[in-house]
């Protein structure tokens, strides 16, 4: 597909998650494409079949690897809280979390 080839070119890609309890993840890293049959089988729930027409017979189908470069955790006690911080300088709240991991250079 598209997707696979533009991975296949540029394989560094960011994930973002969030919760409704307002915790928020960024994930950057490296993709690997993988197309095996047994790895499929082997992470394969039936709930996927919602999503992907075929299921496992579907000759499309392929695993996505991260190899994790940098993730980032923010918990705010509230969105417009949130919001406002990004936008004024000098303001934070008091139960708001902003952690950073990153690989450790001399391993």
């Amino acid at each position: 597909s598209e997707l696979i080839g533009e991975l296949t070119e540029n394989s560094f890609v960011n994930l973002s998650f969030i919760k409704e309890d307002n915790n928020f993840i960024s994930v950057s890293g490296i993709t690997q494409v993988i197309k095996s049959k047994a790895m499929l089988i082997k992470l394969w729930e039936s709930r996927y079949e919602t999503w992907i027409q075929d299921g496992l017979d579907n000759p499309d189908i392929a695993l996505l690897k991260v190899s994790l470069v940098r993730a980032e955790h923010w918990k705010h006690n509230t969105m417009l809280n949130s919001i406002r911080q990004l936008f004024t300088p000098g303001v934070s709240a008091v139960n708001n979390v902003h952690e950073s991991i990153e690989p450790d250079e001399s391993s």
